[in-house]
């Protein structure tokens, strides 16, 4: 298989698995919707209104991440710019989610400081630097 079609082939992946995350984000919000409604005291908004949020922010940074690939296909010098969009916007989701997961985990004690801050920063230098690599890797490709 051509450079090209592997390329595209991996970020058609990461597209399609962050589109389905939405999905899974979706439907965790009218899960928690329904949660509300039978025991109000058990869900909070905030944690319905981020289901919501990040359901939607992964649903365009998706079609982006596939618009990008599209351009790749094609060779236009515009898919580099919208695989790199879409991989700083991952990245910036992943962060926010590891962050907001820890912050969640700390509040209610789930674990000590030291054993939460270790899982979190593994969690962090793993998905990040990963895709931290694939943004290096479009970036001096072309």
């Amino acid at each position: 298989m051509e450079k090209t079609a592997l390329v595209a082939q991996r970020f058609r992946f990461y597209a399609g698995l962050y589109q389905a995350i939405s999905i899974v984000f979706l439907l965790l919000g009218l899960a928690l919707i329904c949660l509300l409604l039978l025991e109000p005291a058990t869900v909070s908004n905030y944690w319905i209104a981020g289901s919501f949020l990040a359901a939607a922010y992964l649903w365009g940074v998706s079609g982006l991440g596939y618009a990008g690939v599209r351009a790749y296909i094609t060779g236009s010098r515009q898919s580099t710019a919208s695989l790199l969009a879409f991989m700083v916007m991952i990245v910036a989701f992943l962060s926010l989610f590891v962050a907001a997961i820890s912050l969640e985990t700390h509040h209610d004690a789930w674990l000590g400081t030291v054993p939460n801050l270790l899982v979190t920063t593994s969690l962090f230098a793993f998905g990040a630097v990963s895709y931290l690599i694939e943004i290096v890797y479009l970036t001096l490709e072309r």
